[in-house]
């Protein structure tokens, strides 16, 4: 039952996790630019890695369902939360024009991330869409691919 409490208590809780992850990253710094930047690289290691297996490397089924997982959880979380809570932790340290990855879009399109900041959930709905597909093609993969 203490596992349980503890669930509910400290990994639901939305104020909780962010205290949590505030205080793990102050382990390396109190800055908050380089809290960023450290956020940053585990934000996107966590998303891109099992993306990356699932896409070239997945004939190991165990690995697979692993990444998967991975994947999972962060959109649970994500839903749990109404949007990535790493994202929003990024933007509280540099400022609200911070959008994650989207924001290479303004390369490309200037003035996009003013249109995501007036429909933040499109945002949402974007990762919703891309974990799916990499989700059907790793499936896909499993299925017919790794026939041997």
């Amino acid at each position: 039952m203490k596992l349980l409490d503890y669930i509910l208590d400290y990994i639901l809780d939305y104020k909780k996790r962010i205290i949590i992850i505030d205080n793990f990253l102050n382990i390396f710094s109190s800055n908050k630019y380089e809290k960023f930047y450290i956020l940053c690289f585990i934000h996107y290691i966590l998303f891109f890695i099992p993306c990356y297996y699932i896409f070239f490397f997945s004939k190991n089924i165990i690995l697979f369902y692993i990444s998967f997982l991975i994947l999972f959880i962060q959109f649970v979380l994500n839903i749990i939360d109404k949007g990535c809570i790493l994202l929003k932790l990024e933007r509280k340290y540099i400022g609200k024009s911070w959008f994650g990855i989207y924001n290479i879009g303004n390369l490309f399109y200037p003035n996009i991330c003013d249109y995501f900041n007036k429909n933040i959930n499109i945002i949402f709905i974007n990762y919703i869409i891309i974990s799916i597909c990499i989700t059907i093609y790793g499936i896909y993969k499993i299925i017919y691919f790794n026939k041997t």
